[in-house]
């Protein structure tokens, strides 16, 4: 079950996602610089689509920055609570990027797993 709450220093577009266990069907790069890892495109069929969108940067999880890729495999067995901001120019980069390279490539990985 998600949940979308606004943080609670009410930063714009900031939230605090209750992830369920499992699969998150997210692409992340940590080469857009900026803290966290910026979502570049959600898997097909990803149950997060109502939540999250290219350009969301993941700064923490459960309370603990997010610095590398096992960062976000940590804890996948249990809800997790994700801390996302959105971020104006990760998704203007991130659709620069989709419409260069379609399909993506070089830094993103897919969190499938996490």
């Amino acid at each position: 079950m998600l949940r979308r709450e606004v943080d609670v220093d009410g930063a714009e577009g900031h939230a605090e996602l209750a992830i369920s266990p499992g699969r998150l069907g997210l692409y992340l790069t940590f080469k857009m610089g900026g803290p966290g890892v910026v979502v570049t495109r959600l898997a097909q069929g990803c149950l997060l689509g109502n939540y999250v969108r290219a350009g969301d940067r993941i700064l923490a999880i459960d309370g603990r920055e997010v610095t590398e890729r096992a960062d976000v495999a940590k804890g996948n067995e249990e809800v997790r609570i994700f801390s996302i901001v959105h971020d104006e120019s990760a998704a203007a980069a991130v659709a620069q990027q989709t419409a260069v390279a379609e399909g993506g490539g070089g830094a993103e990985n897919c969190c499938g797993a996490a």
